[in-house]
């Protein structure tokens, strides 16, 4: 049996942006997390943590390894039988990095199709259910693994159940999150965010955010205009190169589209005339469905004096009649 017992602390990056731009970014304590409900076939459930997504390393599923992916489900025992949850299992290779099956350069030809060390499994906490007996678990199943999920808040549990099978039931038709290359725009029930308002238009800056009627919001783009202003100071400030948000380009070569996050390799330049444009900044974004992750790292070849950059926002306007709130704090179970 597998545990999982880590806290982190995570903050909805989207809404705690916008508040910032707009200068009324506001600190806020953790909110009260209650008990754990119970139903009542006696099995906890996870209201405080609808948002919460449980990452598990491959490397903590050894039985499984070598197992086809295709043949993998996620179950969980609800309300007196077997239900499949959503789940998704992204391959990485031996440096860690994400082996993308979808896009103009995917990695097709390193996928295996599975389950590795290096592999993530993620799913949704809220969709835990009851401890089963082996002796009731599902029938022609290969391989099989019970996971328990620990709230250190409350000391709830929950179970999920992961299994190997010849030939597997149905997965869940769930689909929390979805990606559009075309408009470079992620779609869940919480939020429509995207960098172009134009087909293959290769913004680089964020130009749509919209929190759809469905979870709550008005549908409507937040977004009239978002503008970025950089300036790199060299040399004691003698020499001085300003770039402006239409200067910046990005694209996505590659990208993974699952039930539970969508990963985008995205590239970013600098247009320096002549159709050409500098060399690329790459990194990995993250889109689940209540938030998503950024991190970029950049390395500049100067070695004689470090360049100064400085990032101002220079305007963002915003639609009329959008309904800003503060931002939430929210806890995080993974591993």
């Amino acid at each position: 049996m597998t545990k999982i017992r880590t806290l982190l602390f995570l903050v909805s990056l989207s809404l705690a942006a916008l508040q910032a731009l707009q200068g009324n970014a506001q600190s806020s304590a953790p909110e009260e997390v209650g008990q754990p409900e119970v139903t009542k076939g006696g099995c906890v459930t996870f209201p405080e943590r609808f948002s919460d997504v449980v990452l598990v390393p491959g490397r903590r599923l050894e039985r499984f390894f070598g197992q086809p992916l295709p043949g993998i489900r996620l179950m969980a025992w609800q309300d007196g039988r077997w239900q499949p949850v959503p789940f998704q299992i992204d391959e990485k290779n031996e440096g860690g990095e994400f082996l993308f099956p979808f896009g103009e350069e995917n990695d097709q030809d390193e996928l295996d199709h599975k389950l590795g060390p290096w592999d993530e499994l993620t799913f949704m906490a809220q969709d835990a259910g009851c401890r089963a007996a082996p002796s009731g678990w599902p029938r022609g199943y290969a391989k099989a693994e019970e996971l328990e999920i620990i709230d250190p808040l409350t000391g709830g549990k929950g179970w999920f159940y992961l299994f190997s099978f010849p030939e597997p039931p149905s997965l869940s038709p769930v689909d929390l999150i979805r990606y559009d290359p075309d408009y470079d725009r992620f779609h869940s029930k919480y939020y429509v965010a995207g960098y172009s308002r134009i087909k293959n238009d290769q913004k680089a800056v964020m130009e749509y955010y919209s929190a759809p009627k469905p979870g709550g919001g008005e549908g409507v783009n937040w977004f009239d205009s978002a503008k970025v202003w950089t300036q790199i100071k060299l040399f004691f400030s003698l020499f001085k190169i300003t770039i402006h948000s239409d200067d910046w380009i990005s694209w996505v070569p590659a990208h993974i589209d699952g039930p539970i996050r969508v990963i985008v390799k995205k590239r970013t330049a600098i247009k320096i005339g002549l159709g050409l444009h500098t060399p690329t900044v790459e990194a990995d974004l993250v889109y689940y469905p209540h938030f998503f992750v950024s991190a970029v790292v950049i390395a500049i070849p100067l070695y004689e004096l470090p360049p100064e950059v400085a990032w101002e926002i220079d305007t963002i306007g915003l639609e009329p009649g959008s309904n800003l709130r503060p931002p939430r704090t929210r806890y995080q179970l993974a591993t």
